[in-house]
């Protein structure tokens, strides 16, 4: 990768040789921050948090995956192994999910790092951190105030910090309430539990 550590989480010694690619990956980044929140990976227990969360949001493309990481937004990256095995991006404010890369090295040394823009909009970053926007935390993101699906702008005057938990459920429940609507539907009501 080309971005700075800039925090890790504390960890014991490691025991033996990690199994996969995956393990690896936790093994030695699990828990660290780049770029003061523009990504972070999860760590082992962390990515089984998510697994529920993002099952709940895109049950259909979300088979067999395990979470990895963040970004400032509170999109999620997964691996999915298997036959077709593909790195994903869940963009919860879009309500899509993207394969972005064939492996985890591709993701993190080719599309985080050449293709920054698509996989972590970092000019919206840069424009967020230039205003003095704060770095988001492991339970904080920059999320939209009108997701995208719903007719939000892709703009600084559009986002906001938010509880990761609170932006995620919230934008679920919209999502799943409006999946498959035609654009330009007007909606009477939400219902949020």
């Amino acid at each position: 990768m080309s971005f700075r550590v800039t925090a890790k989480a504390e960890r014991g010694e490691a025991a033996g040789v990690p199994p996969s690619e995956i393990d690896d990956l936790f093994e030695s980044y699990g828990g660290f921050e780049f770029e003061y929140g523009l990504y972070r990976v999860h760590s082992k227990s962390n990515s089984r948090n998510w697994i529920p969360k993002i099952r709940s949001a895109f049950p259909a493309e979300s088979e067999g995956i395990t979470p990895f990481g963040q970004d400032w937004q509170g999109n999620q990256f997964a691996w999915r192994g298997g036959t077709k095995p593909a790195v994903l991006l869940f963009q919860i404010a879009s309500g899509e999910a993207f394969e972005i890369a064939d492996s985890l090295e591709v993701a993190h040394e080719d599309e985080f790092v050449d293709h920054a823009q698509e996989a972590l909009n970092i000019g919206l970053w840069r424009e967020w951190r230039s205003n003095g926007g704060g770095n988001p935390s492991a339970d904080i993101c920059v999320g939209y105030r009108i997701p995208l699906f719903l007719g939000g702008k892709d703009r600084l005057d559009n986002i906001e910090m938010s509880n990761l938990d609170v932006y995620w459920e919230i934008t679920r429940q919209l999502r799943n309430q409006t999946h498959g609507l035609p654009p330009g539907t007007k909606i009477s009501s939400i219902s949020l539990s």
